[in-house]
């Protein structure tokens, strides 16, 4: 079906100029790069973007708190308010707390945490918050590999817009360790 689509569309969109190129390789193709390199005068990324008047810790009702980047001061009262929400140590208020709102995919590279979970958790005493669905042997994964590891991470397996706005407001970092980010939302959230 999808193939058909190719063929005998008028134009091909996709979410960025650069991922546009990209499908037209083998690599990033999946056995449609030939196709797309056919039609490659009708492929065309349209660069992703979000509603910054909705995506904006300024003006964010989903938040517990705003700031702009002249005053963070509703930031940490973002994080007390994540660090609740998620059951985690109190303590985690004086230490980094890492973010990550993915769809849970070999492409987005959550399987790249879980191996080194531990070492983010103990070595680098920091705290994980993991927002998603997808994948089930991920999800198990995750589940598995953070169950020593009460009050430092939480794993919460849905989809959910308004915690994921709590949570690029509350954490100190965001990960996003995909193997190949087209033009990913979170990042413009962020």
């Amino acid at each position: 079906m999808l193939k058909a689509g190719l063929v005998y569309s008028r134009a091909v969109s996709t979410v960025s100029p650069t991922y546009a190129r990209e499908i037209q390789t083998p690599e990033y193709g999946k056995g449609l790069d030939g196709i797309l390199r056919n039609r490659q005068a009708s492929v065309f990324g349209l660069l992703n973007g979000v509603n910054y008047e909705l995506w904006s810790p300024e003006t964010d009702s989903f938040i517990p708190a705003r700031y702009t980047p002249d005053d963070l001061s509703g930031k940490r009262i973002c994080k007390a308010a994540l660090i609740r929400a998620c059951q985690l140590d109190e303590s985690l208020m004086e230490r980094p707390l890492i973010g990550i709102v993915s769809r849970l995919d070999v492409q987005k590279g959550i399987d790249l945490i879980i191996p080194i979970l531990s070492e983010l958790l103990e070595s680098l005493k920091v705290a994980l918050v993991i927002l998603g669905t997808g994948d089930g042997t991920l999800q198990q994964s995750l589940q598995c590999a953070g169950e020593p590891y009460t009050g430092k991470f939480a794993f919460i397996q849905r989809f959910d817009e308004e915690l994921a706005r709590r949570i690029l407001a509350g954490a100190d970092m965001l990960l996003i360790p995909s193997r190949y980010e087209p033009c990913g939302l979170t990042q413009l959230y962020a």
